[in-house]
């Protein structure tokens, strides 16, 4: 049984002259630091724009279902005759709407991260030791102080 599994394996390995890895044309390795700076600030802005639409649209649906499921209810109540209700469509949409604003919490922690990358900044800065002077990798941080 094992030798069933380990035969295509060696045919493979045998027959395998080049393994090849993928190679992004558009590294974040090759950016700039500008370059890589907006890079960062801007998916941060397109993750929150995604966290906003979906936060709102999650409220929008929420509400709606929540609307349906109360008038549901009430129309059951006061008719006692639960055959003419909509199915629990309102329970429905209610539970689409909480989804959506839960999975807008992710893109909001995740915009965060990527702005404070943004913010972050490595750079070389030359550095005095006595007379001598080297480049050395150092920490740059940029901290908003008011608008």
């Amino acid at each position: 049984m094992k030798k069933i599994f380990l035969l295509p394996v060696i045919f493979l390995m045998l027959n395998c002259k080049y393994l090849y890895s993928q190679t992004l044309k558009d590294s974040l390795a090759q950016l700039s630091k500008p370059e890589l700076s907006e890079y960062y600030s801007q998916k941060a802005k397109n993750k929150k724009t995604a966290a906003f639409v979906l936060l709102g649209g999650g409220v929008i649906v929420g509400l709606i279902g929540a609307t349906l499921g109360t008038s549901d209810i009430i129309y059951e109540i006061s008719n006692n005759n639960s055959q003419n209700s909509n199915g629990g469509g309102g329970i429905f949409l209610f539970a689409i709407g909480t989804a959506a604003i839960v999975a807008s919490i992710p893109l909001f922690i995740s915009s965060l991260h990527n702005k404070r990358k943004a913010n972050l900044i490595l750079q070389n800065q030359p550095i005095s030791f006595g007379n001598t002077q080297k480049d050395m990798l150092s920490l740059g941080l940029s901290i908003p102080l008011g608008k």
